[in-house]
């Protein structure tokens, strides 16, 4: 079942709910959100980009994030076409994870 809010051009599925700010990646014109899923290097293909600055901004840039610690690198994911989905390395305490985000919401212009 697709989510409505995400296929709209309305960016307000980004605003405060329920006490949670969502969490995203800009990328290539799309806001890029978390999903339930891990990888491993093994699976990462390319590097796309390092997340810039983190904070809300009246204009979206490359790299731009509400949670990713700037410096982070993200990829794109082996095997998945137009990038729908692409990883982030995640840093915590010397141990080296990569969080999958979903392609979303196309930035408003």
């Amino acid at each position: 079942m697709e989510n409505t809010a995400l296929d709209s051009k309305d960016a307000s599925w980004l605003e405060k709910s329920e006490d949670i700010f969502f969490e995203y990646l800009v990328h290539d014109g799309y806001y890029y959100v978390p999903i339930e899923e891990e990888l491993t290097e093994t699976n990462l293909d390319s590097r796309l980009g390092v997340v810039n600055r983190i904070g809300e901004w009246e204009e979206f840039k490359e790299g731009d994030t509400s949670f990713y610690v700037p410096g982070s690198t993200y990829y794109l994911i082996k095997g998945v076409p137009d990038k729908n989905k692409i990883a982030i390395e995640i840093v915590r305490k010397e141990i080296k994870k990569y969080q999958v985000l979903e392609k979303g919401h196309p930035i408003p212009k």
